[in-house]
Order: C-alpha cells, then sequence, then structure tokens
C-alpha cells in the first residue's frame, strides 16, 4: 500500500497580514483591513483599521459595533472603500444556511474553499457568533488512527481560521461539520468573500 499525506494548507501570506489586535468590538473593520491589505497591500502599501474607518466616514470612537454592522453593511464598506480608490474589487456572500443544506454535497463545497484559500485573489471571512475571522487555512485527515495516511478513506475536515481579538487566540480551528451546522441554524452566520479582479 503506498501511504501519502492528506491535504493541509495555511496561507502564510494572508495571515501575515491578520490587522491584530482589533479594536473594542472592531471584528469588521480588523477584517476588512486584513482583507484589503492582503489584496492589494502589496501594490500600494498597507492600511491601518483607523485609516481604513477614516476613510468610511467613521470616527476612532465608532471603530467597534457591538454585536457588529452586519453582513451588508461590511460588503458596502469594502465597495466604498475600493471604488473610491480605483480598486478592481468585488465582494459578496459566498457560504449561507442554504448552500450546505445538502450534506451530499459538502465535501464538494469545502473542496472550492480549499482552492480558495490557497490562491491569492481572494481572501474568505467567516461571520461566527457576532465575530468575524479570517479563514486562512484547512486541515483533512483520516476518522480512524489506523488510515492516517491512506488516501481514499473518510476524512474530518477542518478550517483553520486568523482571529483579529486580542482575547482569543490568534489561530484556531473548527470542523466544517461545526461550520456547516452553524450556517444551517443562524441565517446571520455565513463565509464572505473579498477578490481582485485585476
Amino acid at each position: 500500500m503506498t501511504l501519502q499525506r492528506h491535504d493541509r494548507y495555511v496561507n502564510n501570506d494572508l495571515l501575515s497580514n491578520l490587522s491584530r489586535p482589533q479594536h473594542p468590538e472592531g471584528c469588521a473593520i480588523a477584517s476588512l483591513t486584513t482583507a484589503l491589505n492582503y489584496l492589494f497591500g502589496t501594490g500600494r502599501g498597507l492600511t491601518t483599521q483607523e485609516d481604513f474607518a477614516a476613510a468610511l466616514g467613521l470616527r476612532n470612537d465608532d471603530l467597534g459595533i457591538p454585536g457588529g454592522p452586519g453582513n451588508e453593511i461590511l460588503l458596502e464598506w469594502f465597495r466604498t472603500y475600493a471604488g473610491e480608490r480605483g480598486l478592481q474589487a468585488e465582494c459578496g456572500i459566498l457560504l449561507n444556511g442554504e448552500d450546505v443544506k445538502d450534506a451530499l454535497r459538502n465535501d464538494g463545497i469545502f473542496d472550492e474553499l480549499k482552492s480558495i484559500t490557497r490562491g491569492s485573489d481572494t481572501a474568505l471571512v467567516y461571520h461566527l457568533e457576532h465575530h468575524y475571522n479570517i479563514v486562512c487555512g484547512f486541515v483533512e485527515h483520516a476518522v480512524k488512527a489506523t488510515e492516517a495516511y491512506e488516501a481514499a478513506v473518510p476524512k474530518q475536515r477542518w478550517l483553520i481560521l486568523a482571529d483579529p481579538s486580542f482575547n482569543r487566540d490568534p489561530i484556531w480551528s473548527i470542523s466544517w461539520q461545526a461550520v456547516c451546522d452553524d450556517l444551517r441554524r443562524d441565517r446571520r452566520h455565513c463565509i464572505l468573500a473579498f477578490s481582485k479582479t485585476e
């Protein structure tokens, strides 16, 4: 039998752009700043949370919004900022509860997330429990210890998240099954995609 490693990846470039720590209750601005710097920072220089917020007309005192601004406002902030600077960008809700209702499709959806995470033109933000996290990687591993290096076996899948909050671990993981359950349970929860289109 030929042994092989299972698929695991951390996007260190995305992780190195994590805007941390966030301002109190400011995960939305910190996550947008992270996405912006990951997508456009190399060509135009880094942007701070404060500069991003000021460009939107927000004061530093307004950076933290209890419960968050909501997904549509977050997307509109990104569109406004990118549009006013002539950045070729787009954003939207990539996944919500409707997308993961069919358990038979969920492995394929995870494979799509893996491909996006490996790329350099999209940053994914997971909205979970009134908090935004950056999707920065994934892990797949066998369910059984005796199959740790076998190819065609059932696998457990995890998303690796980068957290802008000073009060949380900077990197943590959540099982793909827990993500699917969460997206189905709370319609506000979703995975947002921020992309450069140039």
